[in-house]
């Protein structure tokens, strides 16, 4: 749950500082806010936090820094509320990947790479330096994804009379985001070390060098990168003979924002009226396009090191390189660049009306004019020294702008059956808009001119949803359920086919039908129950009958369960409050063939909280209790359907043990 209303100060002064310590790794954070008067008028709050942590899948460095601060000033009239809000966020984030993990009837761990804390970054793959068309560029996996902002916000509210209110919020931001790690692409890039040493470019590269010595004189070995230690036997690395290739990504985009959004209301006993404006500009000098920095070769276990294939002769000496510093290639798939403007105007209006006593209803309407302009150049290959390819400079720049125009509405109703029970319905026939990214990105996988040419924008998604529901509320107890239905027409579907194909965009179309509910129960003052979950069948249709894979329509969404559940006893007595959560995800498909099942999977949570004094408690979390390994999902960059021993997965996280002071005044 995240709350998107920011705290407002009060004529009663509120001061909190938390510090929370992780126990079972490198993890501490530090939290505060503090609000109170300044006059009659005027209130003031002040809050943010500041985290450390070597994360949960430590890396073997520190990447994740930062935080946030952020400033409110209120001035509250009988006629008007005035609010200035200034926020600060510099903050990195670990980027976790997927690790290797084994299908051999049960889906398990390999034992160099544990599940629950296990990564393929390390310190041997922290510093890089890449070739580029911007020319050699170094990255660094600590600096991780690294958000920067700076927002200011004006909100006024005022009344124009008894009935007719103004509202108004103004926001420009200035933001950026940098993102560089490492990425699998294929399961085909898992192999056995020792089969590797037979490929044909392998015996190209010994065949290269028979002016040097005899072709049956040379060995190709695997070497290690920094300390050019040889491997002798690579049928033992880390108990599994593996290697695998990592691809470094690196992605940013730097945006100026500006939001104005414009209400009129009016208010009678019966019904409510809303008319409004929203405007939405953005300038983006940088565009989080796909930026594939090249292929490096690495060992399979935690905290991985590069490899080098090396020839050698028959007294180990090394006679030449086939890798450098374990790159293969200073090139991925692709490596692009590019620039672009969205603005936006949106105009809606909504009724509120309670009809009767027990009747309630609601309408709105909406209609949105967006104009996207982009601008976006390719990297182009070059060799280097050594027959690397990289990307040595761009192709000329290709711009699209393109407008579009839709309409939203949404209808619903409440009826109020007893003081107990009440019924209620929904439909709303919603959009989703095209983005910037689609038209660089589309163009930069395109597998030729011809196709590239083809690329635009795409057009907007529609989404209709439907539900009925009824809610009941008892002394002891209340029960919410809702049927829906859920469809996107279409949705554009990304298809990664590995590292040695491009990818493939297609559109599908998803129904999902289901059912959700919410229920709790006060036992006593003491003890209370809560339970939430989701049943859903979730389908796509309208994979093109031209590919193969049309057969797949019909099937579950990939990486989207059938069931999910919460269960949540808590007791609270005295100084004492402790809970316990159990969740349970349903099985899920990692590829639209619904052949590869990702298997269902519950994690048990715990909380205690014991207040010290009337200012300071104590709290415990402890996440995963029970160290469960479960799968979010398989790999989303392997082809439409793919059923492999070893595979890329994507575990949650192990357990967590975090203890915190709150100290209130």
């Amino acid at each position: 749950m995240v709350n998107y209303i920011g705290r407002r100060g009060s004529e009663t002064p509120f001061n909190l500082v938390k510090l929370s310590q992780a126990v079972n790794y490198n993890y501490t954070r530090l939290d505060g806010v503090f609000s109170g008067p300044i006059n009659d008028q005027l209130f003031y709050t002040l809050g943010g936090f500041y985290r450390s942590s070597n994360g949960i899948r430590e890396p073997g460095f520190n990447s994740d820094l930062g935080g946030q601060f952020s400033a409110r000033l209120s001035w509250l009239t009988d006629e008007l509320e005035l609010d200035f809000s200034y926020k600060h966020l510099n903050d990195k984030t670990s980027f976790y990947a997927p690790i290797v993990m084994q299908n051999q009837g049960t889906i398990k761990q390999l034992k160099s790479l544990p599940y629950d804390f296990g990564t393929l970054l390390s310190d041997d793959l922290k510093l890089l330096n890449f070739h580029t068309p911007e020319g050699t560029r170094q990255h660094d996996l600590e600096d991780a994804q690294q958000s920067l902002m700076n927002s200011y916000t004006i909100q006024f509210k005022g009344g124009l009379s008894e009935q007719l209110q103004l509202n108004n919020i103004a926001r420009y931001a200035n933001l950026s985001n940098r993102l560089y790690t490492l990425m699998n692409l294929g399961n085909e890039s898992i192999i056995d070390a020792n089969s590797r040493l037979q490929f044909d470019d392998i015996t190209k590269f010994k065949n290269h060098f028979s002016n040097v010595a005899l072709p049956e004189e040379l060995q190709a070995k695997y070497q290690r990168s920094t300390d050019k230690t040889l491997i002798n036997d690579p049928s033992l690395l880390n108990g599994n003979g593996l290697i695998t290739s990592s691809y470094p990504l690196y992605s940013s985009y730097k945006q100026q924002q500006f939001i104005n959004h414009l209400s009129v209301n009016y208010l009678t006993e019966q019904w409510s009226i809303s008319l409004g404006h929203i405007y939405a500009y953005s300038d983006f000098s940088s565009l989080p396009l796909d930026q594939w920095l090249g292929q490096l070769l690495t060992d399979v276990k935690h905290q991985p090191e590069r490899l080098d294939i090396v020839l050698v002769d028959q007294q180990d000496k090394v006679v030449a390189n086939f890798t450098e510093q374990g790159f293969l290639a200073y090139a991925g798939p692709v490596y692009l660049t590019g620039q672009g403007q969205s603005r936006s105007h949106s105009v809606y209006a909504s009724l509120d009306w309670q009809v009767t006593d027990k009747l309630r209803f609601d309408f709105a309407l909406r209609n949105e004019q967006l104009t996207l302009s982009s601008r976006s150049q390719q990297g182009l290959l070059s060799t280097t020294h050594n027959t690397k390819n990289y990307y040595s400079h761009y192709t000329p720049a290709n711009s699209l702008t393109d407008s579009f125009n839709d309409n939203a509405l949404s209808i619903g109703a409440n009826y109020q059956l007893s003081e107990q029970l009440a019924v209620f319905t929904r439909y709303a026939d919603a959009f989703e808009m095209p983005r910037l990214i689609n038209y660089g990105n589309a163009r930069g996988w395109a597998k030729n001119a011809e196709q590239r040419a083809q690329q635009n924008f795409g057009q907007p998604i529609s989404l209709t949803l439907s539900e009925v529901g009824l809610r009941y509320q008892a002394p002891h107890w209340q029960f919410s359920g809702t049927v829906f239905d859920t469809n996107f027409d279409p949705l554009p579907f990304t298809v990664y086919r590995g590292a040695a194909s491009t990818q493939q965009a297609i559109s599908i179309n998803t129904q999902t039908q289901g059912l959700e509910f919410e229920y709790s129960y006060q036992f006593n003052q003491a003890w209370q129950f809560a339970a939430i979950g989701v049943w859903q069948d979730a389908g796509f249709y309208g994979i093109p009958k031209q590919l193969p894979q049309s057969e797949f329509n019909g099937n579950q969404i990939t990486r989207t369960p059938e069931l999910q559940l919460r269960v949540t006893p808590q007791y609270q007595a005295g100084a004492v409050t402790a809970a316990v959560t159990w969740s349970y995800v349903g099985e899920r498909y990692s590829d639209i063939a619904n052949q590869f099942a990702l298997p269902a999977y519950q994690t048990w949570d715990f909380f205690a909280e014991y207040v010290l004094t009337q200012q300071l408690s104590a709290q415990l979390e402890v996440k995963n209790l029970t160290n469960t390994l479960g799968l979010t999902e398989g790999n989303p960059r392997d082809d439409l359907s793919h059923q492999e021993p070893l595979f890329y997965g994507r575990p949650i996280f192990g357990r967590t043990i975090k203890v915190a002071l709150s100290y209130q005044f």
